[in-house]
């Protein structure tokens, strides 16, 4: 039980500080959608699918 709360708080904690170092290099609104527009469009368009497959694999479940 003990060794789950530490894995969960060390979860936390590493995605606070990658959300933090991410919002440090984002300035502006560009910048934060398609990464500033540095992706090709085929990784977007990856990022796209597994948007869609993931949520119709929640609603499927549901």
């Amino acid at each position: 039980m003990t060794s789950a709360v530490a894995f969960f708080l060390l979860f936390v904690a590493c995605t606070l500080a990658i959300t933090g170092w991410a919002a440090r290099r984002t300035a502006s609104v560009d910048a934060f959608y398609t990464a500033g527009g540095r992706l090709p469009g085929w990784l977007n368009g990856i990022a796209l699918v597994n948007d869609y497959l993931s949520a119709a694999a929640f609603l499927g479940a549901a």
